[in-house]
């Protein structure tokens, strides 16, 4: 790093430990602080690296969405420590009271008819080739998005935006079939 990269890490150290508190805020883990700090002077110091000044954009506008991606990359590959849902109580007296799913939702509002039903792999074939592979390594062969990017080669953040469209696209495929069947 050099000095002038330095000097823009220094200066600017304060708005990432900011940017590391807004995130704990909306995590809800004060635990994390340490790591969103760390991940938030990583970024700031990829960003003092990558800076383009010949775009004209102020560096805190840059390292914001570089620590950004730093820590949605770190959330993305540590996403399996979110709790279970079959964790999830009351703690009465000392017990710990586990809640019902049935308690939560009322399965008894929804009635199976067979107009309901819907033919999903009908929908899904009809997807286009690069969204249905995506989808399905992701969904049904458990691949992670930065394992998909390697096989198809291309960037995660690509395989992302591939995913949400294929995903928006089923979406709308699913609603343009439950407009037909009314």
């Amino acid at each position: 790093m050099n000095q002038k990269e330095k000097n823009l890490v220094e200066q600017n150290i304060k708005f990432a430990y900011w940017k590391a508190s807004k995130w704990v805020k909306n995590i809800n883990n004060p635990n994390m602080m340490d790591d969103f700090v760390s991940l938030c002077i990583f970024g700031m110091i990829k960003a003092a690296h990558t800076m383009d000044e010949t775009r004209q954009i102020k560096f805190t506008t840059y390292a914001n969405t570089c620590m950004d991606n730093e820590v949605m990359l770190f959330l993305r590959k540590n996403s399996k420590t979110a709790i279970p849902f079959s964790c999830v109580g009351n703690l009465n007296n000392g017990e710990f009271e586990e809640i019902d799913i049935e308690r939560i939702i009322d399965f008894s509002s929804y009635e199976e008819d067979d107009n309901d039903k819907i033919d999903i792999s009908e929908i899904v074939n009809n997807l286009p080739d690069r969204e249905f592979n995506i989808i399905f390594m992701y969904y049904f062969c458990s691949y992670k998005e930065y394992e998909i990017a390697e096989i198809i080669s291309t960037s995660q953040s690509n395989v992302s935006r591939i995913k949400r469209r294929g995903i928006k696209l089923l979406k709308s495929m699913i609603n343009v079939w439950k407009q037909d069947v009314s």
